[in-house]
């Protein structure tokens, strides 16, 4: 498969919506007031948590990543297509905590596999050098056999310059554009959205554009805002991560936090919304502390029937 790596450096808007540069927009405020920019005042829970022995048992969750397996049919899936099998990763925060990289790369080592996809969020700053980032992804890259390909879309903690080094590796990026996986004669669309919840620069109609109407369509976007850009049925699946499941739940009440637009019930696991099938992952990594509680981190496999 021939790759263009220079497609999408002319037909994203995204520099047009650095939060930093255009307080005029909404993302501005959003990014301004979110709470992964004042991991200090969770540092002052530090000693507490520490003191009450929580910090060491959430810790250790954060570390226990789980396999979740999804088995999904579908009547208009093309036959060639039938047990084609998909590796799901979402917010990795590679930088944020090495043990919590090293566990996915030791459980995932020698998988066979079709596709995967990576649905952003690949460093924990917001800021600054992402280096350390790169490196845990490249040995996973190394650790895995794939048919495929590697497909990603851009998180809100992602610079458009980590695309270059990650393309480098052979991973393709989807900023609003899309791409054909082909089988015995037959094809599937992956379609891949820029980042909404902050950057709110989703564009489904560019990224569609030259799918054939009736054609079998996987959508990847960081976060499930942008199904808010989506027509209805539109896309048969569309996977998503941002929300990490609340990362931190408490029994009956369940996260506190999701940082999305819709419905709290669609901030983790399946869902139907406007006639799409929907899966929100937990993802890998964590934010703010790195802490889990009653929410599990998790990579995802997808078998499709």
């Amino acid at each position: 498969m021939k790759i263009d790596y220079l497609k999408h450096r002319t037909n994203s808007k995204r520099r047009l919506k650095e939060w930093e540069l255009n307080p005029f927009l909404f993302s501005f405020w959003q990014r301004l007031f979110h709470f992964e920019r004042y991991e200090y005042l969770f540092s002052l829970a530090i000693p507490f948590l520490k003191l009450s022995g929580l910090y060491k048992r959430g810790f250790q969750h954060a570390l226990n990543i789980r396999a979740h397996y999804l088995y999904l049919s579908f009547d208009d899936l093309p036959p060639a297509f039938k047990g084609f099998k998909i590796l799901f990763i979402s917010d990795l925060h590679a930088d944020r905590n090495q043990q919590i990289a090293e566990r996915l790369i030791n459980d995932l080592k020698n998988l066979s596999i079709d596709a995967v996809l990576l649905g952003g969020d690949y460093r924990f700053k917001l800021k600054g050098f992402f280096n350390k980032a790169i490196e845990p992804i490249k040995k996973l890259k190394e650790n895995i056999n794939v048919r495929d390909g590697w497909y990603a879309v851009l998180g809100n903690h992602d610079p458009f310059e980590i695309i270059d080094p990650l393309e480098r590796m052979g991973i393709h990026f989807l900023i609003n554009e899309n791409i054909e996986l082909k089988r015995n004669g037959q094809s599937i669309w992956l379609i891949g959205l820029d980042e909404e919840h902050y950057f709110e620069n989703a564009d489904y109609q560019q990224a569609s554009l030259g799918i054939p109407e009736e054609s079998f369509r996987i959508v990847l976007s960081h976060a499930n805002d942008a199904l808010l850009k989506i027509p209805s049925k539109n896309g048969q699946l569309f996977l998503c991560g941002h929300t990490h499941g609340g990362q931190i739940c408490f029994p009956l009440i369940g996260p506190l936090l999701v940082h999305s637009r819709l419905p709290r019930s669609m901030a983790i696991g399946m869902w139907q919304f406007n006639g799409i099938l929907g899966f929100t992952t937990t993802g890998v990594g964590t934010s703010g502390v790195p802490l889990r509680f009653n929410c599990p981190g998790e990579f995802v496999i997808i078998e499709l029937k």
